[in-house]
């Protein structure tokens, strides 16, 4: 039985590892992608205020849909 909660210890841990790795680097990646386009596109060089609340939007918005996505899955295990 030990072994089992020492497995899933260890899958918890490599999980957020993995989690704390990747956040960074994508937002890196999202980063150069917007100012990409702001240097490529002109349309968002017209329009700042537009652009800038496109591209603050969408990581709140994937970041609140994973956020409750998760915490409705939690909320259902403990529910059963």
């Amino acid at each position: 039985m030990a072994k089992i909660q020492d497995q899933s210890a260890t899958n918890a841990d490599e999980q957020a590892i993995r989690l704390l790795l990747i956040i960074p680097v994508a937002g890196l990646i999202y980063c150069g992608l917007v100012i990409f386009a702001i240097a490529a596109l002109p349309t968002l060089r017209e329009h700042p205020l537009f652009a800038g609340a496109f591209f603050s939007l969408l990581p709140l918005t994937v970041a609140a849909f994973i956020w409750l996505s998760t915490s409705a899955r939690a909320y259902r295990r403990l529910d059963n």
